[in-house]
């Protein structure tokens, strides 16, 4: 996980010890606003809009003890903006990072390089108060949600390169109430389905093609 200081924490996913942490190449603190995971990589995003590439790597001691180590390998710049969220793609090629400047940027992991930058509100439509709140990929489309309470999807992302990548949907929560979070899921049968938190508690849950599947409100324990 991310800390306020902008050093990323690895920890082993069944015991919990700690692996190694992702410094970063500051004289100050810069908190870590989101983070991401891809195999042995692992992405962050910051406050000053800067995402980074960190590749996990391991070693065995003369003593036979594995140690862990994190190295930055590449800085994204380009948000002017906080990084508000950070997602690979499925095959791990693509990074796709958010930004509170109302944008949403791609990028190439392998090589190493910058593809495309969206705006958040397709054909015109606006809304200087909302920001990019969070970001994820499901079937070859970027997900993204916003605080107007909105839900894009941003489809072809495996021909981002083409240009050929474009805004497919809109997906409407509650009005009034900023669409927090989103994550895909799987059910036993294959099919992909995503949801989305709101802040007024409403968990949505989505099929991929659109359709609402079912709606809940998470009610407060005090």
């Amino acid at each position: 996980w991310g800390d306020w200081d902008g050093v990323a924490w690895v920890r082993h996913p069944f015991s919990g010890q700690l692996m190694c942490k992702c410094v970063p190449p500051t004289t100050t603190p810069v908190p870590i606003r989101a983070l991401a995971c891809y195999g042995s990589r692992v992405a962050t995003a910051d406050v000053n809009g800067l995402v980074r590439l960190w590749e996990i790597s391991s070693r065995t001691t003369d003593a036979g003890d594995t140690q862990w180590n994190a190295q930055c390998t590449h800085t994204f710049q380009g948000h002017r903006s906080i990084a508000t969220s950070v997602a690979f793609a499925s095959d791990g090629q693509f990074l796709i990072s958010s930004s509170n400047d109302k944008t949403i940027r791609i990028w190439d992991t392998r090589p190493i390089k910058f593809l495309s930058r969206f705006q958040l509100y397709p054909n015109g439509v606006r809304d200087d108060m909302a920001t990019v709140t969070d970001v994820t990929t499901v079937e070859g489309n970027v997900l993204v949600t916003s605080s107007c309470s909105r839900t894009f999807v941003l489809g072809g992302l495996e021909q981002v390169e083409s240009s050929a990548i474009s805004f497919q949907q809109v997906f409407r929560g509650p009005e009034m109430h900023s669409a927090v979070g989103v994550a895909p899921f799987t059910v036993p049968d294959g099919q992909n389905r995503f949801v989305v938190a709101h802040s007024d508690g409403t968990i949505m849950s989505w099929s991929s093609v659109g359709r609402l599947l079912s709606s809940v409100v998470i009610q407060s324990c005090t």
